[in-house]
């Protein structure tokens, strides 16, 4: 699976799991920069506490991406 981290690049730069991307979910080009990915495959999305990749997960939902899970929190996945 592709991982996505959808924090502030901030955040990302501070720390993120080996392989992740930076989507940050708050940025106005949140929505194009999704439009670019494959939809046939399958992503793990994570933020610092969850409550942001439960937001990008339903967005990329809507965009039609099916395979999509909410992987939770930074600290929780990196522990």
């Amino acid at each position: 699976a592709e991982v996505i981290d959808v924090r502030t690049p901030e955040e990302f730069a501070a720390g993120h799991l080996d392989g992740a991307v930076n989507l940050d979910y708050q940025a106005d080009d949140f929505a194009d920069r999704v439009e670019e990915l494959p939809r046939e495959a399958s992503y793990v999305v994570y933020c610092a506490s969850g409550r942001r990749a439960t937001g990008a997960v339903e967005q990329m939902r809507d965009l039609g991406f099916t395979d999509v899970v909410n992987g939770g929190g930074y600290a929780d996945l990196a522990g």
